[in-house]
């Protein structure tokens, strides 16, 4: 077991200490904060305030009326010129657009088209479109002998409608949703990101003759643990540290007021988090996460041992183990949409698939939506696999990280496993 612990440790030092990792893991929260405030600060400067000029013969809106609807992105303006001469001249006068207001009927249904010599981005199309038709909505108001000062009453008085879980008021289908689909991209990365990784290592390893140095001290499956008790610990570092360094250079960019409209995006995370049960979200997803790792980094490992320096033959052999990985992540987006379905609770138990459908469905509600001894009985087998793959791929590892300039079929991988 020491031997273990001292592999995993020279693994984990020599991985951590190198440039790459440090830079990886100071690069992406920069690169994700910069994105965020980077596209809030760009779109604030770069985003033109759009003119608009409005042409109403009948002088069914008020400059007021107009005035009110106006935006930071745009504005209306009533002019008196006449039709033909805003379509020819309206940007000379300054106008980015024109729009000519028909005469509205409270009978017919009125169609308001504004008109712009360049096109628009979605965001201050559907916000004009939006401010137009308000005004629209209270002139109607008006044109139906409906008191406009009843409008904003009716509105605060109505109600909201929202799906709550009776077994469990911490669950709430939205927020959940969304969580599901991020946690199962998350370990989704990570195994193919760090599974290959230890392939990669196994295949330097066994290239330059380390191994046969390394196995004469210790045996195959303490070198294997070892490898993956190491790599695992550096992506838990990584991952512990992208969190931390993201949460910190928020704070200290929104305690300097400079968050702006992405400080109210990470506030609006924040609140997201109140509305779930964190704790068992966090603790499960450790679980799975180390549970998914180990399942399919122990067989790229074995995978690694059996390949020489040829990169196209390992991405042969590795390619049906990551489309294993991809197929799983399919099978819990779908079961995101209906986490108590029979293929839910059923991909919930294949060791294959479990870490992802199971982090799909834990969002919804524990024990509400997802009971106590279904997520027992996953534990069980998914860790219990773990130590059958481990054991079949030791014996892959320990034939294979000696075998040179042979290519290896997965009809002889499977000789090697039932080989004494």
């Amino acid at each position: 077991m020491n031997k273990i612990f001292l592999i995993a440790q020279r693994e984990y030092l020599t991985r951590v200490r190198k440039k790459a990792f440090l830079i990886s893991t100071i690069l992406l929260p920069l690169l994700f904060i910069g994105m965020i405030f980077g596209s809030a600060i760009l779109t604030k400067n770069t985003m033109k305030k759009v003119e608009v000029a409005i042409v109403d013969p009948l002088n069914q809106f008020t400059h007021d009326e107009l005035k009110n609807v106006s935006t930071n992105t745009f504005k209306f303006k009533k002019v008196n010129t006449s039709e033909t001469e805003i379509k020819s001249n309206y940007t000379k006068q300054g106008f980015n657009a024109y729009c000519i207001i028909p005469k509205l009927s409270d009978t017919s249904k009125n169609n308001i088209i504004i008109q712009s010599a360049t096109a628009k981005g979605d965001l201050v199309s559907e916000s004009i479109e939006r401010r137009l038709n308000q005004l629209w909505d209270a002139k109607k108001l008006t044109l139906l002998g409906i008191d406009v000062t009843k409008k904003a009453q009716y509105e605060s008085s109505t109600f909201d409608v929202e799906i709550k879980n009776a077994n469990d008021e911490n669950a709430n289908g939205k927020l959940a949703g969304g969580i599901s689909r991020i946690l199962g991209i998350l370990i989704y990365f990570v195994i193919l990101i760090y599974g290959s990784q230890v392939m990669m290592s196994v295949m330097e390893e066994k290239t330059n003759r380390i191994a046969e140095v390394i196995v004469s001290s210790v045996k195959p499956f303490q070198l294997m643990m070892g490898k993956l008790l190491g790599v695992g610990m550096v992506a838990l570092t990584q991952f512990v540290l992208w969190i931390t360094l993201i949460f910190v250079a928020y704070n200290i960019l929104s305690n300097t007021g400079n968050a702006g409209s992405a400080g109210a995006m990470v506030e609006g995370v924040q609140n997201i988090f109140k509305g779930i049960n964190v704790g068992s979200i966090l603790i499960l997803f450790f679980l799975y996460f180390i549970g998914g790792f180990f399942f399919y980094a122990s067989i790229y490992a074995a995978l690694g041992s059996a390949v020489n320096e040829d990169m196209r033959e390992a991405q042969q052999l590795s390619f049906p183990v990551t489309m294993l990985v991809i197929f799983s992540l399919l099978i819990s987006q779908v079961t995101t949409n209906e986490p108590t379905s029979a293929l839910a609770r059923w991909a919930s138990m294949i060791p294959i698939c479990s870490p992802f459908v199971m982090m799909s469905r834990v969002p919804y509600g524990v024990p509400g939506t997802v009971p106590w001894w279904e997520i027992v009985l996953s534990l069980v087998i998914l860790y219990g696999s773990i130590i059958l793959v481990i054991w079949a791929s030791a014996k892959i590892y320990r034939t294979g990280i000696l075998m040179y300039g042979k290519k290896v079929t997965f009809k002889e991988l499977l000789k090697w496993i039932v080989r004494k």
